[in-house]
């Protein structure tokens, strides 16, 4: 078994997987860490998630992605393309930086959140195998349970970025 932190930094740097992710957060307005979780959850074996955690993740995601990620992707992505700033340029590179690693801190402390849940929630001790196809159904149920406002049925590039990222995640 890995730790949430460790499977998805793996998963989030292996090829297309980021793209993918990114595209899912900016059409759908999917929550990456939320996604990556499902996957995680799915590798380990964990099933299907009871409506109770289901809930609470998504009380977690809304809290996080609401009040702390948002705020600061829409302050990066401000700084990248503003006029306002091209005399600056340094000074708003500086900064992108800095909101881009307290990003990453704040994602790091969700992913924690969300594997305390399901340890809480659900017995962690080895489950039977599930396959590929299996796996595969139950992110996307999973994550369609925790995030009920994202749709894929109407966006044809979000539906594709997720098949990208479940064949990643789950090869062959």
């Amino acid at each position: 078994m890995s730790d949430l932190w460790t499977y998805a930094l793996d998963l989030y740097a292996r090829p297309s997987v980021k793209e993918a992710c990114l595209k899912l957060q900016d059409e759908v307005g999917a929550d990456v860490c939320l996604l990556l979780l499902c996957c995680w959850a799915a590798e380990e074996n964990l099933g299907e998630w009871p409506p109770e955690m289901t809930k609470e993740l998504s009380a977690q995601s809304y809290e996080f992605q609401t009040n702390l990620l948002a705020p600061l992707r829409k302050m990066r992505t401000c700084l990248k393309n503003n006029p306002t700033y091209v005399f600056a340029r340094e000074w708003a590179n500086t900064l992108r930086e800095n909101l881009l690693a307290n990003e990453l801190l704040i994602e790091r402390e969700l992913l924690g959140r969300y594997e305390a849940t399901v340890s809480r929630f659900l017995d962690r001790n080895r489950q039977p195998e599930f396959s590929r196809d299996e796996k595969c159904r139950i992110v996307r149920g999973n994550f369609e349970a925790s995030s009920p406002a994202v749709d894929f049925s109407k966006n044809d590039t979000a539906e594709e970025m997720m098949a990208t990222l479940l064949k990643v995640a789950f090869p062959g």
